[in-house]
């Protein structure tokens, strides 16, 4: 009786060291992807940001005046400082010369927008006093008068 013999094909080598060098280049192309979908979500938020500021100038320039406050009432409030961004959105406060909408975010309540991307967007005024670590220093009376330095702040909240 005459046996035979079957040999099985094995992984050579040349698949073997072929094999490493894909899940190297694999592991470097992943890298490179990851870095790029982070540049672009910042890219964006800063695109994003800039659609504000837009917008907030061209009220300005539609109305002669500046975003009403949010409260106006008590300094020492947070809130005291707080643009009311929905008046970007519809003519709440009915300022003249209103040619809104100038941004396509929807109005939460009196003083953000909602952001698709984020939870909520604000707008506060600061002074050139504020050292952006310490403390933050908000203009006295909320607003900027003539001399002064002044700021727009822009937090999103997430």
């Amino acid at each position: 009786m005459k046996h035979s013999i079957k040999k099985g094909a094995m992984f050579g080598l040349d698949a073997r060291i072929a094999l490493a060098i894909f899940g190297v280049l694999s592991v470097i192309s992943g890298a490179a992807l990851y870095s790029a979908i982070q540049q672009s979500k910042a890219t964006k938020l800063i695109a994003d940001m800039n659609e504000l500021g837009k917008a907030w100038e061209q009220y300005y320039l539609d109305t002669g005046s500046d975003l009403p406050q949010n409260d106006s009432s008590d300094n020492t409030s947070l809130f005291f400082y707080t643009l009311k961004l929905p008046q970007l959105v519809s003519n709440t406060d009915s300022a003249s010369n209103w040619k809104g909408p100038y941004i396509s975010y929807k109005a939460d309540g009196t003083y953000r927008l909602d952001y698709p991307e984020y939870a909520y967007a604000y707008i506060y005024t600061l002074n050139d006093k504020s050292n952006w670590g310490n403390t933050t220093a908000f203009s006295t009376n909320g607003q900027c008068k003539s001399g002064d330095t002044c700021y727009k702040w822009v937090p999103l909240a997430v």
